[in-house]
């Protein structure tokens, strides 16, 4: 019985779905409002990821997936035309197969945002700590989901963002906006 849980739960880890908080057959995911968590390509606030049948991300010019030997996504690289170079977000998973952490690195800093899930497996907080440009960030965001659709996957939600600079340059800053994305499924 124990060896059936974790080669089902093994399988359902290598669908790339989970890695973007999807449940389901999904054959697209369109997000609107900067609402993606990974650079899809860079710099754009619309962001479209299409996966094979299997589950697996497509990758879109612009974008690496890189896998572990499991075929777990463990990095997403994206170029960045600016300076001709590619970056990436490193992807770490819980025991349960939910993204816990990404950390990601740029040109002009580095960070990594720490995810907390809440009863029904939905992100409900991430609390990023970067250092852009020598200045240490914390950006916490708490989600408040308002919109699902039959398969249980949101497609509104509200985020309210708090930004405190360390050593206090800037006023902390508090903002709310609303991120949506539409999802197609596989018949």
């Amino acid at each position: 019985m124990l060896l059936m849980t974790m080669t089902a739960s093994t399988t359902m880890m290598a669908a790339d779905w989970a890695v973007f908080g999807l449940k389901g057959k999904v054959k697209s995911v369109t997000y609107y409002n900067w609402s993606c968590p990974y650079m899809w390509p860079y710099q754009t606030e619309v962001k479209k990821i299409s996966f094979n049948r299997a589950g697996n991300a497509i990758a879109p010019q612009g974008v690496k997936i890189v896998r572990n030997k499991k075929g777990i996504i463990k990095n997403i690289k994206y170029y960045f035309s600016d300076f001709e170079d590619w970056f990436d977000q490193e992807i770490i998973f819980d025991a349960d197969g939910r993204v816990i952490r990404v950390c990601s690195a740029g040109i002009d800093g580095s960070g990594c945002d720490e995810l907390y899930y809440d009863e029904d497996g939905r992100v409900s907080q991430s609390i990023t700590n970067s250092c852009v440009e020598g200045e240490d960030i914390t950006i916490i965001t708490t989600y408040t989901y308002s919109s699902f659709d039959a398969k249980g996957n949101w497609t509104k939600r509200t985020c309210q963002t708090t930004s405190s600079y360390a050593s206090g340059a800037f006023p902390t800053e508090t903002t709310t906006k609303t991120e949506s994305r539409k999802i197609i499924y596989y018949k």
